[in-house]
């Protein structure tokens, strides 16, 4: 597909060619890989070494849900090195995260900055960023919004949620529903718990919410909702913050255990799930 993007009278963006795992479509399902060749073209010579991005971009959030930066040429030929007049070809994979929200859509974007100084090398539309196409993310079939398959502790799995909105105001509301099921009968009960944290674990927005009829009463593999309202604290700044869940027992003691997450038979050192980003205005 043709891009014809010039940054900087420097180096052009021919052009590109997206693969998503559904080929001849526009369309991915969380978890999915999407392949993108990206071909440039050599205007003049470059003092500096840019390196590439090409980003799938969130539009709700206004971020980068994958990414991939390198130079070009697999990260093996700096601009310093490209001839003029030649072309050099680029070969990007991404990954959907498995708990990206869907529907939705996501932008492929590129452009090239400088990783020593983080400035971005503009363009002739006066930007530094080039949107080439818009992907459409698709749910997995399920029976759940967002199905997923996150077990913690081999005692209660996480089979999907439904968060919304993703964009909030201080003061406001974050609807989450969780639906998970018991995997064996449960001699104890569980607290869910959901946060959303800033960099200095500060809690901005946090539920902890126990079934009302208690997880040791639920049947197993029989799936339940359990609605976590979450309300962003007055004085939480403007950003894009984690939302992150999970469980745990009280102690005799009173305090707290939290249910690590088991992936393939093997306990991991995770105990908290993350679910995609929400932002505060």
């Amino acid at each position: 597909r043709p891009a014809a993007t010039v940054y900087d009278n420097q180096i052009r963006l021919n052009r590109y060619s997206l693969e998503p795992e559904h080929r001849g479509t526009n369309t991915v399902r969380p978890g999915e890989f999407v392949d993108v060749v990206l071909e440039w073209e050599m205007l003049s010579a470059m003092e500096n070494d840019w390196s590439v991005f090409v980003h799938l971009n969130d539009p709700v959030l206004d971020v980068p849900i994958a990414q991939r930066d390198l130079y070009h040429g697999q990260g093996l030929r700096p601009t310093t090195l490209l001839k003029v007049g030649g072309t050099n070809i680029t070969y990007y994979r991404l990954q959907i995260p498995e708990t990206v929200v869907a529907p939705a859509t996501l932008d492929l974007v590129v452009g090239l900055y400088d990783f020593e100084t983080n400035e971005r090398l503009p363009h002739q539309g006066g930007g530094d960023t080039a949107r080439l196409s818009v992907l459409v993310v698709e749910p997995v079939p399920g029976e759940t919004p967002n199905p997923l398959q996150v077990n913690f502790g081999n005692e209660i799995e996480i089979v999907g949620y439904a968060v919304d909105p993703r964009r909030a105001r201080p003061g406001e509301t974050i609807n989450l529903t969780l639906y998970w099921r018991p995997l064996a009968a449960l001699a104890e009960d569980y607290t869910f718990f959901a946060q959303v944290l800033d960099e200095d674990t500060t809690r901005w927005a946090s539920a902890d919410i126990a079934p009302a009829s208690g997880t040791s009463n639920a049947s197993p593999g029989e799936v339940q909702a359990l609605e976590m309202p979450l309300v962003l604290d007055e004085a939480t700044p403007a950003g894009v913050f984690p939302l992150n869940i999970g469980l745990y027992t009280r102690t005799p003691e009173g305090g707290f255990q939290n249910r690590q997450i088991v992936v393939e038979g093997r306990i991991t050192m995770d105990d908290f799930l993350s679910l995609p980003k929400i932002r505060v205005e």
